[in-house]
């Protein structure tokens, strides 16, 4: 706006001073004109030749003069924003590398490092950030260990972008896992002169992650069927082990509430309806069940199922866990039998028939 208002004023002066010249011109003619060409005086084409053979020159040198000058100062004032912008640029930038919580570096042709932010210094374990670009990336001996300095050179080589996780010792001898993005340093031929990269420590999410494989083998190789459904009792995983015992394979199931999985009737709503008010109140429920497979074959199953709370104490899941009690329940039974049966006869005993009785 202020670069428009000063072009503006610039112009409206141009046009006054040009009238000025013109008048004056004018009048100087028409006296050259007077008495030096008395005859002529009354010729209006020659009043007008003579003033334009005079005046058009020097306007058009005064005016190629002023727009010059005005060009020159409108190309000072965009240079003089230009490299204030630049600089306000520049400043953002240091202070969002300074403080960013990754670690930001670049390294010349040569491995030699040219800038590097605290978090590179702390994730390293360097003293200071001059120790730091004391530091070649590509002959320090840990980030060769951990194969850090041959990809970088790698990255170097080919221009290519590098991505890469690399288990790490520092200085100091403690072990975490790092992650990187390289990408080469190009000038507008093309030429690569460094390299740019971030530095993050993954060590945590490395140990959440692998804490999370291990749990998930434990529950794929676990002996006992699990289900793990959301809120509403949708299922969203089985184990190998629910498969084997009921049937039904993750395709059958994921998705669809766990109520499907067993009989309508009044013996299961009631559970149900105590499996809900047990859960509701975070604790757990454990019942045997007399439930089908996906062949049809009847089998009884113990099960036990488990609210899992989010951050805010709310219920994210439902675990159940249950496993095949069929030939306990059926030995349980026979035994029962026989202790109020006649083993040959089949006819109620003694303790049978007083149990009858009563």
């Amino acid at each position: 706006m202020k670069n428009e208002k000063s072009l503006k004023k610039k112009i409206l002066s141009l046009v006054f001073s040009i009238t000025i010249i013109a008048v004056a011109m004018n009048a100087a003619v028409h006296l050259m004109i007077r008495f030096m060409l008395p005859g002529f005086f009354d010729n209006n084409v020659i009043h007008t030749v003579g003033f334009v053979i005079i005046l058009v020159p020097i306007i058009f040198i005064y005016i190629s003069h002023e727009l010059k000058k005005s060009d020159i100062s409108v190309i000072d004032i965009r240079n003089s924003e230009l490299e204030k912008e630049i600089g306000e640029s520049e400043e953002r930038y240091r202070v969002l590398i300074e403080n960013s919580p990754a670690g930001i570096l670049t390294c010349d042709t040569q491995g030699n490092i040219t800038m590097v932010n605290l978090a590179v210094v702390k994730i390293l374990g360097s003293p200071s950030v001059e120790a730091t670009k004391q530091t070649n990336v590509f002959t320090y001996p840990p980030l060769i260990e951990c194969g850090i300095a041959g990809s970088l050179k790698k990255c170097l080589e080919t221009g290519q972008v590098f991505k890469g996780e690399f288990a790490y010792t520092s200085k100091w001898g403690k072990d975490i896992y790092l992650k990187m993005h390289f990408a080469p340093i190009c000038e507008l031929s093309g030429k690569i002169t460094g390299l740019q990269g971030i530095i993050e420590d993954f060590t945590e999410y490395k140990k959440a992650q692998d804490q999370l494989r291990l749990y998930f083998h434990v529950i794929e190789h676990s002996p006992v069927a699990v289900n793990i459904s959301n809120k509403n009792g949708d299922i969203e995983y089985i184990n190998p082990k629910y498969t084997e015992l009921t049937g039904y394979t993750p395709d059958d199931v994921v998705g669809k509430n766990t109520s499907l999985m067993y009989e309508k009737n009044k013996a299961t709503e009631m559970y149900f309806k105590e499996l809900i008010e047990t859960i509701k109140a975070g604790k757990v429920w454990k019942r045997e069940f007399h439930n089908t497979k996906k062949n049809g074959e009847r089998y009884w199953e113990n099960i036990m199922a488990a609210p899992v709370l989010d951050e805010t104490g709310g219920i994210a899941y439902l675990i159940a866990i249950k496993e095949d009690i069929t030939e306990r329940v059926e030995e349980s039974r026979k035994a029962n039998y026989l202790a109020y049966h006649d083993l040959i006869t089949h006819l109620p005993n003694y303790y049978g028939m007083k149990n009858y009785v009563n």
